[in-house]
Formats: structure tokens, sequence, C-alpha cells
């Protein structure tokens, strides 16, 4: 059945080339990785084939698709193929895109680069929506957004990355409880609008959200550049509304109710390509119970706050406060040979949760190539390890 999909999905996207002029987006990823935690050793590896087009239809509408086929090289149920780490494909992208000079509404399966909800490109499947997303601009500085999701697929997705499901579906696994339990609703959707300015030397956005039935979030971030410097301040707001509200009323202890303040710092020593980063996030939560949820999957490795990590955040550990250091040298996209090393330490009820990561990559012609290395230390339980090989081909 499988097999059938991908040729399927084949034959749908060679039969769009030939109706105009098409540009392709292919791709080859292989992730090799290892889990150890206390005796256990976890080894999963998988290879993912992205084969995308997009096309121009008329002078003001584009269209695109873009299929995701995966294959285990160690079949084990795991973070790269989901709980049953099997072959499978999906239809990831589909997408029509109206724009003009200054505006553009996309609309369909499509990624997203919201601060508060996006499609992080951290594992072997980005993160993808069934969404519509609207831009337009004003002048040279201002950008305005608004957008509204209502299913995921991808590796945040825990129940199966390769299936589109309702956003409450994949939020279930940050607060099993509540999706238990009758106050809960399937019919969860994420709307949001942002402001974005942008000068020479400045950048600021705001943004306000609701995810239905759990909160209302506003976000705002400003960043200043001097000369060898970069200077960021947020401030996040979550409340929570609807069904989780009336579950908190209930007797839960089960509730998201804080602001989260940032600073963050980074210092650029262009004569020897070393960059030092430092930063510090601190919550406010209305009782000491009130920050024991988070809907942390909206955010995962894409967290908007200044001290996450690959797997640690103040939104998993639940409106926890504490600082990340860093240091990067050469090129931190790894467009050229470049390196990154962090370590993170959050507090949340006394208890400190410690992160240390580090990361080595390059780009050799269309080859891209990361090792990476973190470690974690979680409160009284056991050291974890994980080592994991990237490399990916693009044509």
């Amino acid at each position: 059945m499988c097999k059938l999909r991908i040729i399927l999905y084949l034959i749908f996207l060679s039969s769009i080339s030939p109706i105009c002029a098409a540009d392709y987006s292919n791709e080859l990823r292989m992730i090799l990785q290892q889990d150890r935690y206390a005796d256990v050793h976890h080894t999963e590896g998988a290879v993912l084939l992205k084969l995308g087009i997009e096309s121009e239809l008329a002078s003001y509408l584009k269209g695109g698709a873009a299929v995701y086929g995966a294959l285990p090289i160690r079949s084990t149920p795991g973070e790269l193929l989901g709980p049953n780490g099997r072959a499978d494909a999906i239809l990831g992208e589909a997408w029509i895109e109206i724009e003009s000079d200054s505006s553009s509404a996309r609309i369909g399966r499509i990624r997203l680069d919201w601060p508060l909800l996006n499609s992080n490109d951290m594992s072997l499947m980005p993160n993808l929506f069934e969404a519509i997303d609207v831009h337009t601009r004003y002048d040279q500085h201002w950008a305005f957004t608004l957008g509204h999701a209502r299913k995921m697929a991808g590796w945040e997705n825990g129940s199966d990355p390769f299936a589109f499901v309702p956003i409450s579906e994949a939020l279930y696994s940050s607060m099993p409880a509540f999706f238990a339990s009758p106050y809960a609703s399937n019919n969860i959707t994420v709307t949001l609008a942002g402001v974005n300015y942008n000068s020479e030397n400045q950048t600021a956005q705001i943004w306000g959200g609701r995810v239905s039935e759990i909160m209302d979030q506003a976000y705002f971030e400003i960043t200043h550049s001097f000369d060898a410097t970069d200077i960021g301040f947020q401030l996040l707001h979550q409340d929570m509304i609807g069904a989780l509200k009336d579950y908190r009323n209930s007797g839960s202890a089960i509730g998201i109710n804080h602001t989260i303040m940032g600073i963050d710092g980074a210092w650029h020593y262009d004569q020897s390509g070393l960059t030092f980063t430092a930063a510090y996030n601190q919550t406010w939560a209305k009782s000491h119970n009130q920050s024991e949820g988070s809907p942390d999957l909206c955010y995962g490795s894409g967290d908007v706050l200044y001290t996450s990590g690959y797997y640690e955040s103040a939104h998993s550990r639940h409106g926890a406060g504490g600082y990340k250091i860093g240091l990067e040298w050469g090129d931190s996209a790894f467009r050229e040979l470049g390196m990154k090393a962090a370590y993170t330490d959050l507090v949340e009820h006394n208890i400190h949760f410690h992160e240390t990561s580090v990361s080595l990559g390059e780009m050799i012609h269309e080859i891209a190539m990361e090792g990476r290395i973190v470690h974690l230390t979680n409160g009284d339980e056991a050291d974890s390890l994980q080592m994991r090989f990237l490399a990916s081909y693009s044509f």
C-alpha cells in the first residue's frame, strides 16, 4: 500500500510539470541516531526522500506540492519514524498561493514560519500544517501576517509523523490527562496575527494568538544591533481559556497562566570567527500549580524562548526559568564549516535540568553534513546522551 501511494504521488507531481515552467525542490536525507539512558541503548536510522515542485499558474497565482517518503535503516519505533517505525509516505505539501506586489495568501498543506507555531526542520520530517498564511508589506520596514492552522503532520506529531491529524490529537502527549477528560475538544485550532518591523540596526515583532479551548497568547520581541553586539528582549504571556479553564476550575492541577520574560546577548569577534551568546528567561505564574501544563509541542525545537535547547525548554519544563550560554565558530548555518556548543540550565520547582550540546557541520556543494551530541541531566532521573549524524543532498 505504501509503495502504491508513493507511485501515485510521483505520477501527480510529474503530471504538473508540463503545464508550465516549474521549479523543483528535491532532497535526500539520512539520519543515524543513538540514545543512551540508564542501561538502555536505543539506535535508529532512516532515509527520507522529498520530491517537491512549484509552478507559476498565472501572473498572480502559484501552486506547489511535495511528497515525503521514508524508509527505515534500522526499523525501531522512535523519534524518526514515530511509534510504528515503518516505511511510509505522505503528500506533505499541496498549496495554492495568490500574490501581488505587496501581498500573498497561501492555503493548503504548507510549511509555517510563525514564532508561536512553525515547521521546525530539526529531524527527519519537518512540521507541516493544513493552514492559511497571509502576508502583506507596507514600505520596506513593516510586514503583517495573519494565519490559521487546523491540522499538522511531521516529527512533533508523536502519534504518526506521516499523517495529518487535528491539532488536539497532536497535542495529546503534552497534556494527556486533559485530552482524556470530558472537557477536551477535538476542534482545537490555532489562529495568529503578527506585525514585524525591520530597520538597519533594529528588528521588532508583536504577535497575538489563540489556541482554541486552550489559551490566549501574546508575544513581543525587539533586537538592537551595535557594531559587534546584538541585544534582545522578549515577553510572552499566556492565559488559559475555554475547556482547559473549565478543567482547571474542576480541580485539576493542569493550567496555563504565566508570563515569561527573556533577555539575550550575542558578541561577535570577526577576526577569530567566534560568537559568544548568553540568555536568561524568568517565569511568573499566577499560582504554583498553574504552570504544570503547557502545549509545548506547539513550540518544540523551534521554541521562541531564548534559553531553549534541542530538547529542554521552559515550555517543556512547564514554565521553568534559567539561563543558556553558547559559543559558535564559523558558519552557524553550516553552509561552510561551523561549530556550535551550548549549555542550558533550567529550574522547575527547585530541580535543575541541564542540556549540553555540541554540533559540527559543513556543506560541500549540495551535500550537507552535521554531527551532534546532546547530554541531558534530568533532575533526579538518570542522565541521557544522544548522538546523531545527519546528511542531506539537495537536487
